[in-house]
């Protein structure tokens, strides 16, 4: 993804090298070659300084750039502390100091 995102900003500069030439080629290609400014400023915004090579290694969203994501990353990292802080508030609520809390991480499958 950051690759993209630096091609893009690659572009303007490719676009001055190409302005003025003689070639009629060069000179459709420059007129042609769209900066695409929207994107390359959202993708700029977006992406983190560092992105993995691989999406599923996450985290090629910046930080702070979606609250909603930034939520999920959290609870994603912090899920003991989110279900110490969950067992005690329902230990609190329900009277039942003996109350357990616990996660386990079983997949719900189908078979046909």
């Amino acid at each position: 993804m950051s690759h993209l995102g630096r091609t893009l900003a690659s572009l303007p500069k490719l676009k001055a090298r190409l302005a003025g030439r003689k070639s009629t080629l060069l000179c459709r290609l420059e007129r042609e070659l769209d900066l695409c400014p929207e994107l390359r400023s959202r993708l700029e915004s977006g992406l983190a300084d560092d992105c993995p090579l691989s999406s599923r290694d996450g985290d090629f969203i910046r930080a702070g750039h979606n609250p909603e994501l930034d939520e999920l990353r959290e609870l994603l990292r912090g899920g003991k502390q989110w279900i110490a802080n969950y067992q005690a508030e329902e230990i609190e609520r329900s009277k039942i100091t003996s109350l357990k809390v616990g996660y386990n991480r079983c997949l719900a499958t189908t078979s046909k």
